[in-house]
């Protein structure tokens, strides 16, 4: 069934997709805005995981061949100074 694999794509975009937003914040903790948002959206992302968990329970996350194309790594590092800062944003 591929419903459980998109639903597992789904889950770990949104895990990936939080820590990034945490990395972000945490290495532009000197743009107030830029660092309370990001926290904002990664606490999104914690809800819309924990969301899933129904589905996860009635379907499962199992993948069934699914292709490494569609994983995206979370940010390694956050770049320093403000053209650092657009290009993390433009990571995200």
């Amino acid at each position: 069934m591929h419903l459980a694999t998109y639903v597992g794509l789904l889950e770990t975009g949104e895990r990936t997709l939080a820590a990034s937003y945490r990395r972000v914040a945490d290495g532009h903790a000197d743009e107030p805005d830029v660092h309370y948002t990001c926290l904002q959206l990664a606490g999104q992302c914690d809800e819309h995981s924990a969301a899933l968990g129904p589905v996860v329970q009635r379907y499962g996350d199992a993948p069934e061949d699914e292709p490494e194309r569609l994983h995206a790594d979370a940010l390694a590092e956050s770049r320093s100074g403000g053209p650092g800062l657009l290009r993390d944003l433009h990571d995200l």
